[in-house]
C-alpha cells in the first residue's frame, strides 16, 4: 500500500468522522447530543411513563366543595364572573363534595343557601387548563390541571 493511499484512507476515515459529529443527534437513545458546530441541541430523556397523555386535553374535572346544610342550588358558569357568563351546569346537590366535567377555560360557580330566614348566594371561581411536558424528542405528553371552588358558607 503506497504512501498516498493510506494517507487518503486516514482523510476519508477524518471526514466521515467529522460530518457523523456535526449537527444534532436524530434518534433518542438515552444520551445528551453534542454539538460541535455550536448549534444547540436537544437532550433525549426517558421513554415517557405509561401514564403518559400524548392526546392534547379539551376537558378536566371541576372540583366543587359545600358546607352543609347543603345548599338549594349549584350553578356553574362558563366565564370570569357569573353574571356575564353562560350557565353549563345546575344542580341541586345532595352531597358535599363533587365533581363536574367540562371543557377546558374558566369557570364561576355559585352555591344559594337558606339558613333560617337568610338567603346565602357563595361565588368562587377557577380555571381549567392544561400543561405540555416534554419526555422525548420525539414524543409530547400532556397534563391536565383540574380547578376547584369553594362554595362553602365560612
Amino acid at each position: 500500500m503506497s504512501f498516498f493511499s493510506t494517507k487518503s484512507a486516514w482523510l476519508a476515515a477524518g471526514a466521515l468522522w467529522v460530518l457523523g459529529s456535526s449537527g444534532c443527534a436524530t434518534d433518542c437513545t438515552n444520551y445528551e447530543s453534542v454539538d460541535v458546530s455550536g448549534e444547540s441541541c436537544k437532550v433525549c430523556e426517558d421513554p415517557p411513563a405509561e401514564d403518559c397523555n400524548s392526546v392534547v386535553p379539551v376537558e378536566a374535572n371541576l372540583s366543587i366543595r359545600l358546607s352543609e346544610p347543603l345548599p338549594r342550588l349549584v350553578r356553574i358558569y362558563a366565564g370570569k364572573s357569573y353574571e356575564t357568563g353562560t350557565l353549563v351546569s345546575h344542580r341541586v346537590p345532595t352531597v358535599k363534595n363533587y365533581e363536574e366535567t367540562l371543557p377546558m377555560g374558566e369557570y364561576s360557580a355559585t352555591a344559594l343557601y337558606v339558613i333560617g330566614k337568610d338567603s346565602i348566594l357563595v361565588v368562587d371561581g377557577d380555571e381549567l387548563s392544561y400543561s405540555q411536558l416534554w419526555w422525548t424528542c420525539t414524543m409530547e405528553c400532556y397534563e391536565t390541571h383540574g380547578g376547584s371552588v369553594d362554595l362553602s358558607v365560612q
